[in-house]
């Protein structure tokens, strides 16, 4: 039975999609990712109003973009 490789997967935009299970594809030991797909695990910890995406090199911390709520500004 081959052992299932985990993955982590982004969008077109580099925001995390989620986890991805695989086999590796030869049998070798180098590690063939599926295209978007990463090794390293995403933040944790991350508040409510905030995503993890890829830069291309390491997963950030970004700010949700909430346009979609109207503003709540108390005056």
């Amino acid at each position: 039975m081959k052992k299932l490789i985990t993955g982590y997967q982004w969008g077109d935009d580099g925001t995390y999609i989620g986890p991805y299970s695989f086999q590796n594809n030869r049998d070798k030991k180098d590690i063939h990712l599926p295209p978007r797909t990463t090794l390293t695990p995403p933040p944790e910890q991350i508040a409510v109003d905030e995503e993890a995406a890829w830069d291309g090199k390491q997963w950030e911390v970004r700010r949700l973009s909430l346009s979609h709520l109207p503003d709540r500004e108390v005056e």
